[in-house]
């Protein structure tokens, strides 16, 4: 109960700091940290100034018709020059991976494609015909298309297979254990997770992967704890809200589960829906603090919906 209200209340004041309007000089800050982090990172420092660009081209003529956060934090000739001037003192410390590249790209062939079959069947002519810019990225991509396919002894044969070449790349490592997931090889699927994690421990899309894989496993403690453990470190994030909320549903901790609910509910902007998660966690709560505590939420809410009639 400690840890869950800990994580409650980390990701409260996490989720009223990501609602903070930024002053331009906040935002000159921010962009000058956002440039160095892209080029210590291995990324291309200018990179976004041509995100900005592409987006001012975009937004043109849309006039009062911008999205909330462009009105907010308009892209303007200055920020651009202001973030390539940036850009050009932030030279790239280290070139980044580019099979990462290829492997997201990889990825999202198999995404979007809607006939997985045709899709296995495209890599695996590429991979014969040598046609293809990364081995691994077409190997990965046949992976990946045979297992949304539901070949999944044959999707884990491609992925053991690029494992013996580069066993601790991540990208390999979810694509292993969300097949065993799939083809009911639960344990495994587990034991592929934890290996993950202790390589990568603060990973988001593994954190969401394994935090899956121990619900189908009928761990919801577990999941429980490794999502609260994420939570007090992470960012405010709808997915791993509803998913925490899940797992202490099922660990039959129901105030809390409605209290995370209540904040999914808030970052998607259904503040009136947060408000009846709130309501229905006031009457489960366990202790005069996690009342208190719900309490003081509850009033903030209804403090917004005010403000907004």
């Amino acid at each position: 109960p400690e840890a869950g209200s800990a994580a409650i209340a980390a990701s409260q004041a996490g989720a009223l700091q990501h609602r903070i309007n930024f002053t331009r000089t906040d935002e000159e800050e921010a962009d000058r940290i956002g440039i160095g982090i892209l080029a210590r990172s291995g990324y291309n420092p200018y990179a976004m100034a041509d995100f900005f660009g592409r987006m001012a081209q975009a937004t043109r003529y849309q006039g009062s018709r911008l999205p909330p956060f462009l009105r907010d934090h308009p892209v303007t000739t200055e920020r651009i020059a202001d973030a390539r001037a940036r850009a050009a003192r932030d030279p790239v410390a280290h070139p980044r991976d580019r099979l990462v590249y290829y492997l997201t790209r990889a990825r999202l062939d198999v995404l979007v494609s809607q006939d997985p079959v045709a899709t296995a069947r495209h890599f695996r002519e590429r991979i014969a015909s040598g046609q293809y810019e990364r081995a691994e990225a077409a190997h990965y991509g046949y992976t990946l298309a045979l297992r949304r396919a539901g070949d999944y002894p044959r999707a884990l044969r491609e992925i053991d297979r690029l494992l013996r070449e580069d066993p601790d790349r991540v990208e390999y490592l979810m694509a292993k254990a969300q097949t065993e997931l799939d083809a009911g090889r639960t344990h495994a699927a587990l034991a592929t997770c934890a290996y993950a994690a202790r390589l990568y421990p603060d990973y988001y899309p593994l954190t969401i992967e394994y935090g899956n894989a121990l619900l189908r496993a009928g761990r919801p403690d577990q999941a429980r704890r490794l999502l609260l453990a994420y939570l007090r470190i992470g960012r405010p994030d709808p997915m791993l809200y509803s998913l925490v909320a899940r797992a202490a549903s099922q660990a039959g901790f129901v105030s809390e589960s409605h209290e995370f609910q209540a904040e999914f509910y808030d970052l998607n902007g259904q503040v009136r829906a947060a408000i009846g998660q709130l309501e229905r966690a006031l009457k489960s709560a366990r202790s005069t603090f996690q009342r208190e505590r719900i309490q003081a939420r509850l009033a903030q809410f209804k403090r917004e919906v005010k403000e907004k009639k």
